[in-house]
């Protein structure tokens, strides 16, 4: 019974308390340049977010319970380790098998493994929170919220203002979502501890950081491979468009073109990168989950004017829905009044702003978007599910709103808000 209450209620506090600790006193989070309220404000709201979620999803939702179905995984790899310390190898030999390494199908083996590696995760926080899914939480959104705060520092250096990571990680779906330990939350931990490696190699190649985001990048490949493909070629743009600054949209529709070829051609060349079918596939799989927020939407067909004819409905699902009453649900309308609000302020952004010259834009902001379109096209397209792709969608749509800043001067339109900002929080050059 002492034991229970220790891992239930008194361990968790001792974590938070920690890492308020380490955030209050860390040397290498003393050069980001946040107050020291802001950063553990940051980690408590960040752990806080985590918990929250995982509560929601474990017990009001009972049929999109995927926060209790991996952690229960994570015991049962957990119990055989305790039970069985030296058949463990072979325990996971055998649970991360891969015969079929089929990319562009949802059945196979490569696809089914990605949850047995978020299990996994899942089994490593167990041994230092003893099997409490609400620790498992908390440590891992207070080592995320460190990768934030430090490629946060990194995008200021490298773009010479905070917006880019105010965008980023206080977008608040993103803010959310993320802070569960399901997908949208490892690619954001990923994303956010590849881009301060790629800069810092940009500056001074080393092996040893070539090395770590090549690993961060294997990562993100094996969680999701679709947005380690992007994402690798928004990486590839981000040094494009860098070495060529005055051609960057010339580019972006030549990196199109060659993108939409690739997408519907690579079938052509092997069945196992059949990607039209692995988007129809999993829209199908969404359809079968019978969840009450199932939109309409039309039956894909595996070529280049099916995908063309339902564009429109893929964007306008990806980046404006849920529309008020859609799904019934209380927490749909929070969704669509998070959306009403960034699209009004971005029309407002574009009414107000001084529209500048597209080639004008950083190259990591122009790579990122395109990043992020991809995606959300993606997502438009495989989920006819609202609740699935205000969920999907979050860590992308930051970079929307952050290329429309820069496309239309945001620092003008905001320049009272952002004065109130720096003065609030103690930042320097905030803009």
């Amino acid at each position: 019974m002492a034991a229970n209450i220790f891992t239930q209620y008194i361990l968790p506090v001792i974590y938070l308390v920690l890492i308020g600790v380490f955030f209050a006193r860390s040397k290498s989070l003393k050069r980001t340049g946040f107050s020291t309220g802001f950063k553990v404000g940051f980690a408590w709201l960040k752990c806080l977010a985590g918990v929250v979620y995982a509560y929601v999803m474990m017990h009001l939702i009972p049929k999109g319970d995927d926060v209790g179905l991996l952690f229960g995984g994570g015991l049962e790899i957990y119990n055989a380790f305790l039970n069985d310390p030296t058949g463990f190898p072979a325990y996971l030999a055998k649970m991360f098998a891969i015969n079929d390494f089929r990319l562009g199908h949802t059945d196979s083996d490569f696809i089914r493994t990605v949850f047995e590696g978020i299990k996994f995760i899942h089994f490593v926080l167990d041994l230092f929170s003893f099997g409490n899914l609400y620790t498992n939480v908390i440590l891992f959104n207070g080592t995320a919220a460190f990768l934030f705060l430090k490629c946060w520092q990194y995008l200021k250096s490298h773009l010479g203002t905070l917006i880019a990571g105010a965008f980023i990680f206080l977008f608040p779906s993103s803010f959310f979502y993320s802070s569960g330990i399901l997908k949208e939350g490892l690619m954001l931990f990923l994303m956010a501890a590849t881009i301060p490696l790629v800069i810092k190699f940009r500056r001074h190649p080393q092996v040893k950081i070539l090395i770590g985001a090549g690993f961060c990048m294997l990562l993100m490949f094996f969680f999701k491979f679709l947005i380690a493909v992007t994402f690798a070629g928004g990486l590839f743009l981000w040094w494009l468009f860098s070495r060529f600054p005055n051609q960057k949209w010339q580019l972006a529709m030549l990196v199109t073109a060659l993108s939409v070829t690739a997408f519907f051609g690579a079938g052509l060349v092997t069945d196992s990168l059949n990607l039209p079918n692995y988007i129809i596939d999993r829209q199908a799989e969404f359809l079968n989950l019978e969840a009450n927020s199932v939109i309409s939407y039309p039956q894909l067909e595996p070529d280049f004017f099916s995908f063309a004819k339902n564009l429109p409905l893929a964007t306008v699902n990806a980046m404006v829905r849920p529309f008020p009453g859609d799904g019934g649900k209380l927490m749909y309308m929070v969704y669509a009044l998070e959306m009403l609000v960034f699209w009004v302020c971005m029309v407002w952004i574009i009414i107000k702003g001084k529209r500048r010259m597209l080639n004008k834009i950083p190259a990591f902001v122009w790579a990122m978007f395109l990043f992020a379109i991809a995606n959300l096209l993606i997502i438009g397209y495989s989920i006819p599910n609202i609740g699935s792709i205000t969920r999907y969608r979050s860590i992308f749509m930051p970079f929307i709103g952050l290329f429309i800043f820069y496309w239309f001067n945001g620092w003008q339109v905001l320049q009272p808000v952002l004065a109130m900002v720096k003065k609030r929080f103690k930042w320097t050059n905030v803009y």
